[in-house]
């Protein structure tokens, strides 16, 4: 607001004003900043001076290669940067809180982006939580918690099928595991199947630390688990 002052007399000055992306700097009086201790003698049109903000925009590779940050101005875009790396592991994009982060969005604030990567080891569908098909060569696997950020939850038929596996651990939110899910194939012996943080060599006990109904198991004379078909706290039948 304007004031109306006696001449001779000083301005009072006003509280800081406020502009969404800016920071308030000084008033101005013909482009100098203004001296409230300074006498009026005349009318005077004070200007606030600002300055744009900066922002810091963080690039979390998420176990990938370094990305520098990117200092951009309130209202700007970020640069997308070079895809980083990660050994075994396919680039999918940066994130912002979990969503796919726009590169057309403009910055009002601080930010970290977060790369996303999908495992090569696994075929993995992320709306169902199932491992469709393990792809790696390892012969000792551990099936993770999550892949990809998403809690696995089912083994679908054929998916250990063609693996070199000798022993499987099981991740503790398993609730499924389809018939054929594990194949006696190219002359593999899984010997030993962890569940629970115990080990199994018999294909009769493993469904009672599993905590599953309506087992369903072969188990050939070489030690090779054959077929199996698990749904926890349910009932299921092999054909």
């Amino acid at each position: 607001n304007s004031q109306t002052i006696e001449t001779g007399t000083k301005a009072t000055k006003p509280a800081n004003p406020t502009r969404t992306g800016y920071t308030f700097v000084s008033w101005q009086l013909n482009g100098s900043e203004y001296d409230f201790n300074q006498n009026v003698t005349k009318n005077i049109t004070l200007v606030a001076k600002w300055k744009k903000n900066t922002y810091t925009v963080t690039f979390n590779s998420n176990g990938g290669s370094a990305v520098s940050s990117q200092t951009v101005e309130h209202g700007s875009k970020v640069t997308e940067p070079a895809a980083p790396t990660r050994t075994g592991y396919t680039f999918e994009g940066w994130t912002l809180n979990g969503s796919t982060y726009n590169f057309n969005s403009e910055v009002t604030s601080n930010i970290t982006l977060t790369a996303s990567w999908s495992d090569n080891n696994w075929e993995f569908d992320k709306a169902s939580g199932a491992i469709i098909k393990y792809k790696g060569t390892a012969t000792e696997v551990v099936i993770p918690e999550k892949i990809n950020g998403v809690k696995v939850t089912t083994i679908k038929a054929n998916a250990f099928a063609n693996s070199n596996m000798t022993s499987l651990t099981f991740s503790s939110g398993i609730t499924t595991v389809e018939k054929d899910a594990i194949l006696k194939t190219n002359n593999s012996r899984l010997n030993t199947v962890y569940m629970n943080n115990n080990q199994y060599q018999s294909a009769g006990d493993w469904h009672k630390v599993f905590g599953m109904s309506g087992t369903c198991l072969d188990r050939a004379d070489s030690g090779v688990f054959v077929r199996a078909r698990l749904t926890k706290g349910g009932c299921a039948t092999c054909g």
